[in-house]
């Protein structure tokens, strides 16, 4: 399957995302966001800067993959624990 994962791209096929999908990638994006915010908001812990930049690289990436239209890279980069 991994050997698909670029096919069309060239020709655009990656900037067309289904509806779950795209509502899969909101959803991402919303819990990494509210994170940030629970983080901010507990008691401080000795990693909190480290905490922090994890979640916000993570809305970062996973926007970019979405505004570029990496999908198919990004949903199998999401679903990995």
């Amino acid at each position: 399957p991994s050997s698909k994962w670029w096919d069309g791209f060239l020709d655009g096929g990656h900037q067309i995302m289904r509806s779950d999908v795209r509502c899969y990638y909101l959803m991402y994006m919303a819990r990494y966001t509210e994170e940030i915010i629970t983080v901010c908001l507990e008691a401080r812990r000795k990693d909190l800067a480290q905490m922090l930049l994890h979640h916000c690289l993570t809305v970062v990436l996973t926007c970019i993959s979405y505004l570029f239209g990496w999908n198919r890279i990004g949903v199998v980069v999401m679903v990995l624990p």
